[in-house]
């Protein structure tokens, strides 16, 4: 969900007839009138969300519905990666611009972490996802997701939007 802005907005939800209660929202793209023009569409649905309470009974759990995996077909599985400090490594095989990425890291010390997603192959486009440990935020950096000039300057004038989204996000200790 959107925790600075209000490119996600407008929530719908229901509880289905299994008790669960399911959330969508609308995402703006903040593109250019021109572009979206051009393109003939504005704006989508995020993917849906199972909303519930988790085990401590007050914070917000947020999960995909089940029924999500029929769509996943010609999975890629990559285990035990290490990738070594103030360094990147390139997935190799994996592309495509509809991925979901289940991914399990342990900073082993490291205070900044995550990945790179839509990487051009230049290296100048990619969208940053990383953990901020010392400041306890989860980033989402779009600053560099394309060096086309498709954006509109009005949509992320202002504090009120931004291409770098922080949320709180505060790793908790696992038990070995």
């Amino acid at each position: 969900m959107s925790w600075l802005d209000n490119t996600f907005f407008a929530p719908e939800s229901l509880q289905d007839n299994s008790g669960r209660r399911i959330m969508w929202a609308w995402i703006l793209d903040g593109r250019k009138e021109n572009i979206i023009k051009q393109s003939g569409w504005s704006g989508i649905f995020s993917l849906p969300r199972v909303l519930s309470l988790a085990e401590d009974g007050n914070s917000l759990k947020i999960d995909t519905p089940e029924e999500l995996k029929s769509l996943r077909y010609n999975p890629v599985e990559l285990k035990d990666i290490t990738i070594e400090a103030d360094s990147n490594m390139n997935l190799q095989g994996i592309k495509g611009n509809s991925l979901e990425i289940d991914v399990e890291m342990a900073p082993d010390g490291a205070t900044n972490f995550g990945i790179s997603v839509c990487c051009s192959d230049d290296g100048r486009e990619q969208t940053d996802i990383y953990c901020d440990v010392n400041e306890k935020v989860l980033v989402i950096d779009t600053s560099r997701t394309t060096v086309e000039d498709i954006y509109s300057t009005a949509a992320f004038a202002g504090s009120a939007r931004s291409r770098i989204e922080r949320a709180p996000f505060e790793l908790k200790k696992m038990n070995p």
